[in-house]
């Protein structure tokens, strides 16, 4: 009678729906705590580069908003005393990212790139995506612009190379995107005028002198 009771029960194991040893049903249980806590939505607590992994449909950007992108890069570029060559907002030729033309850039001078740290190409690099959100934060998307998702890959690498990781997780770079919005908000007015100058410029592009004069009479005003 015991042989029979034990074969029934190791049968039950295998057939019942829910029948399993300890371990399993602790897995499981944890399993489903997990998929119970709910994800914060708040816009607050989010950063760009955690919504990079969930935005799949890219929108077409206007000339303005690439405009405030480039700008950002250059004028917090200029703040930290760096040399730029050339900002602009037609694409970038022969520069490509997942396939697909840049829609604008910016340039930094040979020897400022070779000698400015790593923390201030981090900061550089957001900056773009961070003055594009301040633009027209209703319907921003990082995803939407290739030059925002070539800018957060730079930024991932250069935050691995800073802190000598393996690589960089969206989270990591979550202090980083307050310090780079910091700058954006702090020189806002000179991002306006650059960008300004880049739209009514006939080439959409200007030299580093010619940013250089924008900014100049930004400040005069």
């Amino acid at each position: 009678m015991q042989k029979k009771t034990k074969r029934r029960t190791e049968d039950a194991r295998d057939t019942v729906p829910g029948f399993h040893d300890d371990a399993t049903v602790v897995t499981r249980l944890v399993d489903a705590i997990n998929r119970a806590i709910p994800t914060s939505t708040d816009p607050e607590l989010e950063t760009e580069s955690l919504r990079l992994g969930r935005e799949t449909a890219p929108r077409k950007m206007s000339p303005r908003e690439v405009a405030y992108h480039e700008a950002g890069h250059a004028v917090v570029a200029r703040n930290f005393g760096l040399a730029v060559t050339q900002i602009s907002i037609s694409p970038a030729c022969g520069e490509l990212f997942d396939g697909q033309p840049r829609e604008g850039y910016m340039r930094l001078g040979r020897d400022a790139e070779r000698h400015t740290s790593l923390q201030r190409r981090l900061w550089i690099a957001l900056a773009g995506p961070a003055a594009q959100k301040r633009y027209g934060p209703d319907g921003y998307r990082v995803d939407g612009l290739v030059c925002a998702r070539a800018d957060y890959e730079c930024a991932r690498k250069l935050y691995a190379e800073l802190r000598g990781k393996p690589d960089c997780k969206a989270e990591d770079l979550m202090g980083n995107e307050r310090r780079a919005t910091e700058l954006v908000m702090r020189h806002w007015s000179a991002i306006e005028a650059v960008a300004l100058a880049l739209l009514e410029h006939p080439r959409h592009s200007l030299d580093g002198k010619e940013l250089d004069a924008v900014l100049l009479l930004q400040r005069r005003n």
